[in-house]
């Protein structure tokens, strides 16, 4: 795992109360996902073997599947299994990078988090705080229709606008280092960043039969995350593969996609 980041994390998390639960009164948004082309987003390790998460959006209609290792070079997805209605999804490759690991701590408003990818194609990490649940309806080329965590963004390192394009399937981590979400989504023009709610990303490792075991919020954090030193540790993650940038390939083969 990558070496922990050991500064003290400064008063930047507003005053943080239980997340409530899902409601009628959630706010929605639709998104619709056009044909396949080729393009990148970004996948992390939840195993060291080689399984990984990523959204479901970024892989799916791909003929092919890569996930880069070094300049010009990758390793094949050899299976994916896509969750049936949550933007995520888990792939195969054979061998596999250092993982992160599922947070078990319950998510409070006003919480800090921090995504960790490719925004644009290039490197790069926010830090956002929670504002509530809103619910995403995905139209297109699939329908789902699922509970997600809104975030506003408080810092883009580096500062290219709001728009993470690239970014979706990429982690968002607590304080801790700890996964607590995956990006799927984003509005640009009003500075939010949404992410897969944890009851979807549970369901999808169930789904996988993946064993993946779930750190409580009181055990000894991996490392103490802040507004200044998180772009480090994002690009400590990069470095080591264990959040990595994937590629969507049109008119290639397919990963084989067993049903969930």
């Amino acid at each position: 795992r990558p070496p922990p980041v050991y500064q003290a994390p400064p008063s930047d998390d507003r005053a943080q109360r239980p997340l409530p639960g899902r409601s009628s009164a959630d706010g929605t948004f639709g998104v619709k996902v056009g044909p396949a082309g080729p393009s990148s987003g970004t996948t992390f390790s939840i195993a060291g073997d080689g399984r990984w998460l990523t959204a479901r959006h970024v892989v799916a209609g791909c003929g092919e599947v890569i996930i880069r290792t070094a300049r010009r070079k990758g390793v094949t997805v050899q299976r994916i299994v896509t969750h049936p209605n949550a933007d995520v999804a888990v792939l195969w490759t054979r061998g596999g990078a250092p993982s992160l690991t599922l947070s078990g701590a319950d998510l409070k408003t006003g919480q800090s988090g921090f995504g960790i990818g490719f925004p644009g194609g290039n490197p790069g990490d926010v830090h956002g705080q929670i504002l509530g649940r809103r619910v995403m309806r995905i139209s297109g080329q699939y329908r789902t229709n699922e509970p997600v965590i809104a975030w506003s963004q408080l810092r883009r390192v580096p500062d290219n606008g709001p728009n993470l394009a690239g970014m979706s399937g990429g982690p968002m981590l607590d304080r801790a280092g700890r996964v607590i979400g995956i990006v799927v989504a984003g509005a640009p023009r009003r500075g939010r960043t949404y992410t897969a709610a944890p009851i979807s990303l549970n369901d999808a490792v169930r789904r996988a039969r993946l064993q993946i075991n779930r750190v409580p919020g009181d055990r000894q954090p991996l490392a103490q995350l802040n507004n200044r030193d998180f772009p480090a540790f994002g690009e400590n993650l990069r470095s080591r593969l264990t959040v990595a940038k994937v590629f969507c390939r049109v008119g290639q083969r397919r990963a084989r996609r067993p049903r969930a």
